[in-house]
């Protein structure tokens, strides 16, 4: 083992795209997070900076107004008694924020108040007789802000007006609603008008849709300020499923002596589109992958789905800000990126050989993260026995990550000489694979789900790495394989749960190459057959609670409908599988396997002696529990593996990682019989 330490050297962790499902580890420079977006129409006075991890919105007050000072100019001209409203704007948050210093006394009914600091009542007159008798009473005044001075019993005096005016009937029966672009566009004659009327107003989906809403909830009913709430949060909403939830609401002063209600609506459009902090990425290929252009409405949905592409790649993390743009009813989108080096170059070592091949391994290899393309991605790594001899493996990854799907290709190469007596031939085993991943649904909200197609062709002589017993090693005639796979994949990250399954369904349903027999299988695997179907899925979950502190439970499992090769059978034994017994101990067709952990909060242990120091050291708890079996159980080969351990993870920022198992075998199998410890170790650059 001193040699395993002596042979450490630079090692980079793989990226995002060379996961371990096709041979590689799987760490990010960055840690990807895409959640939910949830819209919701209420404002702050102040300037706001709000921040979600995939869209961040950045919306400052004079946006607003602006347009409440074009509206109020235009007011001022008009001479009939009116509509004073407050406006309702869109933003991407989900909760209010109260302004320092600012007492809230807004209903919590209609928690959507203006930042005006006043606003009188609507003041709504059917004819100059019946506003010559309003006029004489007392109008009341509703704040939508009070100073931090004002007392509660003042702030209780302005609920009770609030609430007593929202119930005010001003329509009687509403008989139409006109939705209308600008003011321009407002109408001072509404004796014909019934329904819905759409004038001069881009509607996302259809616009019967929306029409049909507002008929059928509000039209031929009785009209309140709390009514024109609602109708103004039904259009936002109608927007923001629709994905375009930049958009203003306003209900300007008019005459509703017709019983019919006008109804602006302003949607924001995009000015410009530009990259901040890049340092190794181009500025032109992040715009070029966001589809939006200048003069579009902003669709949240195509923005995201950019973003989500962009963040593919594992050396950059960019997020969207939506910032007001210089011109009215325009908005900016700035594109913030954090990136390294898009390159890498590791190694390292571990003790996950075989009995026959040496356990101790060490491996160099080097990632691209901007080959052709910034989005593209290509890995390679050397993994050699400590003698450079007995086993000695090529491995490589090509992933092409697009809008709508991923192409990855990789394989590998593969070459043993045990130092066995009476053998002297070479093992010798090659891959070449393609898989095709495509996202079901939105792919930046926190349940994620994938369809997986692909193809493997394989080529081997032996079972070095699939047998414990020197008798039963063989290296013979290369059998070919060939399989078709199809899969489903779901992740779901949230707070405290992480969900992680992967359903795969591999078929070989016909012979294609001269050495792809069945005699040629069955001298790598006694009963092995050319036609087979198998399943394999893996679930995977882990609960955080209290400080961090980690609850970790995984099922895999394999079912097959013939005996396989030694390349498709289900491993069980050591660090990746049932800690305590040797790596490989158990190689069956069908298996299944249960892990439960329990890992303490991270902790830094040179943090006290360096304050900027990025380690983190974690604690682990397990048990592990495996059985398999073969297909057709010929030599009556099934077996039960369990074993208990503890273990430590332990990083130093993105270079450094180590990790320490002990596992102790509760059952022995085949004179494994000796508690295990395993080692592994990698540096990057």
């Amino acid at each position: 083992m001193l040699k395993f330490f002596f042979a450490l050297f630079i090692s980079v962790y793989i990226c995002n795209g060379f996961s371990d499902e096709y041979g590689f580890e799987n760490i990010l420079p960055f840690e990807k997070k895409f959640h939910v977006i949830d819209l919701d129409d209420q404002r702050n006075d102040k300037k706001t900076d709000e921040i979600d991890d995939s869209l961040n919105v950045i919306t400052e007050s004079k946006t607003q107004t602006k347009d409440d000072q074009a509206v109020s100019k235009e007011d001022q001209k008009k001479e009939k008694t009116t509509i004073n409203e407050k406006s309702e704007t869109v933003e991407l948050e989900n909760t209010v924020q109260q302004d320092e210093g600012v007492k809230d006394c807004s209903d919590d009914t209609n928690q959507s108040q203006e930042p005006f600091k006043e606003i009188e009542e609507p003041k709504i007159v059917k004819s100059e007789k019946e506003k010559s008798k309003k006029d004489k009473k007392n109008q009341t005044k509703i704040k939508t802000e009070v100073s931090k001075q004002d007392t509660d019993d003042k702030c209780d005096d302005i609920i009770d007006s609030q609430k007593h005016s929202e119930n005010k009937i001003l329509i009687d029966s509403l008989k139409g609603i006109i939705l209308i672009g600008s003011l321009e566009d407002l109408k001072t004659n509404t004796q014909n008008i019934e329904g819905v009327v759409i004038e001069n107003v881009d509607v996302p989906g259809e616009t019967n849709e929306l029409k049909e809403k507002l008929k059928s909830f509000y039209l031929n009913k009785a009209l309140t300020k709390e009514v024109i709430h609602q109708i103004k949060k039904e259009i936002i909403s109608y927007y923001k499923y629709y994905d375009r939830p930049v958009v203003t609401v306003l209900i300007p002063k008019q005459n509703i002596s017709d019983n019919v209600l006008q109804i602006i609506i302003l949607e924001s459009k995009i000015d410009k589109i530009y990259v901040k902090n890049n340092k190794h990425v181009s500025s032109r290929k992040l715009i070029n992958t966001i589809r939006l252009e200048p003069d579009d409405y902003i669709n949240t949905d195509s923005l995201l789905t950019d973003v989500y592409l962009i963040n593919k790649n594992p050396f950059l993390n960019a997020s969207a800000i939506l910032k007001p743009a210089d011109k009215q009813h325009k908005t900016d989108i700035e594109i913030f990126v954090e990136d390294v080096k898009p390159w890498r170059i590791y190694g390292g070592g571990d003790n996950s050989g075989t009995r026959f091949t040496s356990e101790n391994r060490y491996f160099v290899g080097f990632n691209l993260g901007n080959l052709f393309d910034y989005n593209h991605m290509v890995s390679f790594q050397y993994t050699a026995s400590d003698d450079f001899k007995k086993f000695i493996a090529y491995t490589g990854n090509y992933t092409m990550n697009y809008r709508n799907f991923s192409l990855i290709i990789f394989g590998g190469y593969s070459k043993t000489k045990p130092d066995l007596v009476g053998l002297t031939s070479k093992g010798k085993s090659s891959q070449l694979s393609i898989r095709v991943e495509k996202p079901i649904g939105k792919v930046y909200i926190p349940l994620q789900q994938m369809f997986i197609s692909g193809f493997d062709y394989k080529t081997s002589n032996n079972n070095i790495t699939a047998v414990q017993e020197i008798t039963k090693v063989t290296i013979s005639n290369a059998a070919d394989l060939t399989q078709f796979i199809l899969g489903y994949k779901v992740t779901l990250n949230s707070f405290a749960h992480n969900l992680y399954n992967l359903n795969e369904l591999y078929l070989s349903p016909v012979k294609w190459l001269t050495h792809q027999t069945d005699s040629r299988y069955d001298a790598l695997h006694p009963g092995a057959l050319v036609k087979y179907v198998y399943f394999r899925m893996v679930l995977d979950y882990a609960y955080s609670f209290y400080k961090q502190w980690k609850v970790h439970a995984i099922l895999r499992a394999q079912a097959s409908s013939a005996n396989l090769l030694p390349s498709e059978q289900f491993d069980l034994g050591g660090q990746d599988t049932i800690r305590g017994y040797e790596n490989r101990l158990v190689t069956r067709d069908n298996a299944i396997l249960l892990t439960g952990e329990i890992r303490s909060n991270p902790f830094s242990i040179l943090r006290y002696k360096l304050k900027r120091a990025k380690d983190e050291l974690i604690l682990v708890g397990f048990s592990d529990f495996g059985y398999g079996a073969d297909h057709r159980n010929i030599n009556n080969n099934s077996h039960s593996l369990w074993s208990v351990g503890a273990g430590v993870r332990y990083t130093i920022s993105n270079n450094f990682l180590a990790r320490f198992d002990w596992g102790h075998p509760i059952l022995k199998v085949l004179n494994n019989k000796n508690s295990k410890i395993y080692l592994t170790a990698t540096l990057s650059y």
